[in-house]
């Protein structure tokens, strides 16, 4: 009896996880409606899609089928540990925080500074974070990406610029 509930725990729990490697179809599950299709330069971004849930703007990216990316934009900052909010919306345990000046930070976030103490970085399980805080209207914003996110991308402009 205990196996079945435990099982049945397990089966619920599942339904709810939309982090990176799950499907759009779980993210709708877990965050409700879509409230809106981004489509910013369909040549460089594959298309998102925007959920409003618990005071937070999730933006999920499926490349080219499950999520490769997870965009998450805090107005307030929340009362939960960064390393809490990580584990949610990747589905991944095990949140490190590393130095800015490892290798692996310039190779998934090219384009961030290494120097600004709004900027921190994340590690878990081969996925990655880039925490930031204080950016333009938002307290607290969370970049999530698979390790093979940006290879996934480069993909993506290569077939869109042979279209």
């Amino acid at each position: 009896m205990r196996a079945l509930i435990a099982l049945t725990s397990l089966l619920v729990m599942n339904t709810a996880i939309a982090g990176i490697g799950d499907s759009l179809e779980s993210a709708k599950k877990k965050y409700g409606a879509v409230v809106e299709v981004s489509t910013y330069r369909p040549d460089l971004y594959p298309t998102s899609y925007i959920f409003q849930s618990a005071g937070a703007k999730i933006e999920v990216t499926p490349l080219p089928r499950a999520i490769s990316r997870l965009d998450v934009f805090y107005a307030s900052l929340p009362s939960e540990p960064v390393e809490g909010l990580l584990e949610r919306y990747s589905g991944r345990s095990g949140w490190k925080s590393r130095p800015l000046a490892e290798p692996e930070f310039a190779r998934e976030f090219p384009l961030f500074s290494t120097t600004t103490s709004k900027n921190r970085f994340f590690v878990a399980d081969g996925v990655f974070a880039l925490v930031q805080s204080d950016v333009g209207d938002h307290k607290l914003v969370i970049a999530i990406q698979s390790a093979d996110y940006l290879a996934e991308l480069h993909e993506y402009r290569k077939k869109k610029k042979g279209a």
